[in-house]
């Protein structure tokens, strides 16, 4: 059986970062974290042609709707002079381990949809890749972000459940404090998303939109 793929950010009214935030309910702390621009570095995850292209097979159908949030938390960042870092999946066939196993297809270089979606402005950013669903495996992050003195992490992009929720308990294993903006983010379908964010605001990170993270930019 083919798994459900479905718009997550689907509401008749206002704003669906609140919707998503008042469905968190008792999974989120009483007296969370505040997000602070100093010492803090954006991370925006796989978000390639592979996942945001309509004609591709494995299209995240939310992953066009959060390109958006992406870039303005991107420019944000920038403008503050704030380290913004973007990742690329990419797998060489017969290294890959278990994700070639396990998923049997695999994202390579060549293939034109590796590339970061081009709705997404890239020059003078920089691209991590990496292999694993780990941001932090074997690409040598963790050295890069204490260089220049980084504490937190507003950790978006694709897929919640999988390379973003895996990353976000990485950072938080290392002492990042974890902010992760929930209209910038997705994957397949609301049970997947759901559960990873309650996942998240239980035990590793700070749900947040990405409306709050702009506000302390002084970002309308």
């Amino acid at each position: 059986m083919a798994i459900l793929k479905e718009k997550i950010f689907v509401t008749e009214s206002g704003d669906p970062a609140e919707r998503i935030m008042t469905g968190l309910g008792p999974y989120l702390k009483t007296e969370p974290l505040l997000f602070s621009p100093e010492r803090s570095a954006l991370l925006v995850l796989d978000m390639q042609g592979y996942f945001v292209d309509p004609g591709s097979r494995a299209l995240i159908p939310s992953a066009p709707d959060i390109v958006q949030a992406v870039s303005s938390l991107a420019d944000a960042f920038e403008s503050a002079g704030a380290p913004t870092i973007f990742t690329r999946h990419l797998d060489v066939k017969g290294e890959a381990g278990m994700m070639e196993r396990w998923w049997g297809g695999l994202i390579c270089r060549e293939d034109p949809l590796s590339k970061i979606w081009h709705e997404l402005e890239l020059e003078g950013r920089e691209v991590l890749d990496k292999s694993k669903y780990d941001a932090f495996w074997g690409t040598g992050l963790d050295e890069r972000l204490r260089d220049v003195g980084v504490e937190r992490l507003v950790i978006a992009g694709v897929m919640t459940h999988l390379c973003v929720e895996t990353t976000v308990r990485s950072a938080f294993m290392r002492d990042y404090e974890v902010f992760v903006p929930v209209d910038a983010t997705a994957t397949y379908n609301r049970e997947l998303f759901d559960g990873s964010l309650r996942a998240i605001a239980h035990g590793f990170a700070v749900p947040v939109s990405t409306g709050s993270i702009l506000e302390t930019f002084d970002v309308e």
